[in-house]
């Protein structure tokens, strides 16, 4: 009955949505965040990004608010160091009401900023050289709630309560009978002494150190805006890389990237970690079943699977975590962990230990991570795999000849040829085992995946040292493998096929497989 009443007071009482607008253009064309205080300060969950496309023209930049009241706006205008020139700012209730900013006296430079007025009636922001995180404040005269009771009556107000409690009546008892909402939970981990905790649909991001880009990040703010007024997701992707990142549009939208866990499943209501979520094409169709924490410390990545996931509708069975796994610490505990072409990078990132010890300490983190029957799997490359062995490039240096080459070995010639360190590394189905049984992981299985696991169209379960994958080949059977840094066909693909068979021959071609999943717990 307090259901029915308070649904009652819902329909009599208004509380409105505000926009933020801005006219403005920026000499940089990096990231903005707004700011908006709901209460609790500004930080980085109640944020949103804009990224600035055309420094010679003004742009206008929209910012949903939040319902609930918004107790003050801050606007990081750019990084570091540059200019942004404001026209004009105002806040539009969605009544159609707006409150203008005077711009001299409400906006609020800070954090080495200083103001001048511009050409157009606006105002001139400019950082000074030792700028390095410039503000401004967008002071309000009031806080932006406007909670109304205009219009109520006690005698319409009776009348909804009434017929919201007789429609609902079957719902409320249905609800005493069986939980409807297996998802709901919060996420809970540290950074160093800040304590964090995220709700259903809660997003936490802070800037990285270093990050994975596989595409321009302008052209992922333009796909995200074009997806956010109402776009599909794989119809603005696909439009946009189709010509020039044909392969990373396959990676993104094919069916195939998926084959593992479906023919793997996790359990319905599982809490899953997508480590270096990427696009979301494991943490999006998991959520329709599952709780899943995405984290993926490429801002606009992140941002992009965030965006897909409201289109898709399952971000409320989501958390939204930009940072670094291993800065990360955990407090919930996990079903399962993924960690889906990530291992081999964790060392590309980070300058604060040697590659394989990075790689041992993302492990060890991760099993304590795990519930006591969680698994994590692990998609990667087997850097003695055929295919590099006879010449094929590395899918993460380009080179080839290196990463088949022992640890020792393989960054002395990536030094000579590049003067560079070598910091990705992949390893055999004996060192991946050696590596996970030191990080305290009891049961490990290996599959092979061809042509990889990027999108494999055969998975072969390894059990005992046994594999159909030899099998497979000495019944005449070929899937044609590519270069994994661009997808196209390798240009010896006989040769592979016929020492295929040879390996297979003495039950060993398992070993040589172009990557694996790993299975650990």
């Amino acid at each position: 009955m307090l259901t029915a009443f308070g649904g009652a007071l819902y329909l009599q009482v208004s509380y409105p949505r505000y926009e933020f607008i801005l006219f403005a253009k920026c000499q940089n064309m990096t990231s903005a965040q707004l700011f908006y205080d709901m209460g609790e300060g500004f930080t980085e969950k109640n944020s949103a990004h804009y990224h600035w496309m055309d420094a010679k023209e003004y742009q206008k930049v929209s910012f949903a608010l939040p319902s609930g009241t918004v107790e003050g706006l801050r606007l990081d205008p750019f990084e570091k160091r540059g200019s942004i020139e404001i026209k004009k700012a105002y806040v539009r209730q969605d009544n159609g009401s707006m409150r203008d900013f005077e711009l001299a006296e409400q906006l609020i430079p800070a954090n080495d900023l200083k103001t001048e007025p511009s050409e157009e009636k606006g105002v001139l922001f400019n950082s000074t050289q030792t700028s390095s995180d410039p503000i401004i404040i967008f002071k309000l005269d009031e806080p932006l709630d406007g909670l109304s009771f205009e219009g109520f009556t006690f005698h319409e107000w009776s009348m909804d309560a009434s017929v919201i409690f007789l429609a609902m009546a079957p719902l409320i008892w249905s609800l005493t009978r069986k939980n409807n909402y297996p998802y709901k939970g919060s996420i809970l981990f540290r950074l160093g002494e800040k304590k964090v905790t995220l709700e259903n649909g809660d997003s936490y991001s802070r800037k990285p150190r270093k990050c994975y880009r596989d595409a321009p990040q302008d052209i992922l703010f333009k796909a995200k805006e074009r997806i956010e007024k109402g776009e599909k997701w794989k119809s603005v992707l696909t439009e946009i890389f189709k010509e020039k990142h044909g392969w990373l549009l396959q990676i993104i939208t094919s069916d195939l990237r998926n084959q593992f866990l479906k023919e793997r499943k996790p359990k319905a209501n599982d809490l899953i970690l997508d480590i270096g979520a990427g696009w979301g094409q494991f943490s999006i169709p998991l959520a329709k079943t599952n709780r899943i924490c995405s984290l993926e410390p490429t801002p606009e990545r992140l941002d992009m699977v965030k965006c897909i996931a409201t289109q898709e509708k399952v971000s409320n069975n989501m958390y939204f975590v930009g940072t670094d796994y291993l800065d990360t610490e955990f407090e919930s505990k996990f079903d399962l962990i993924l960690c889906i072409g990530v291992l081999e990078w964790v060392g590309s990132f980070r300058d604060d230990a040697e590659p394989m010890e990075l790689q041992l300490s993302f492990l060890k983190k991760a099993r304590k991570e795990l519930k006591p029957k969680g698994k994590m799997i692990i998609g990667i490359e087997n850097r003695i795999g055929l295919k590099y062995l006879m010449g094929a490039v590395d899918d993460h240096t380009g080179l080839p000849h290196i990463s088949y080459l022992e640890y020792g070995s393989a960054r002395k010639r990536y030094s000579e040829k590049t003067k560079e360190e070598l910091r990705c590394f992949t390893y055999g189905m004996e060192e991946y085992n050696k590596m996970l049984t030191r990080a305290g992981f009891a049961n490990i299985q290996f599959f092979v995946a061809l042509p990889d696991y990027k999108l494999p169209v055969k998975i072969f379960a390894i059990e005992k040292n046994e594999c159909s994958f030899n099998q497979f080949i000495l019944e005449g059977n070929v899937i044609k493998e590519h270069n994994g840094l661009d997808g196209s066909d390798l240009p010896n693909q006989s040769s592979l096929d016929s020492t295929y068979k040879a390996l297979a021959s003495m039950n060993v071609a398992h070993h040589f497989g172009p990557s694996f999943y790993i299975e650990a717990s």
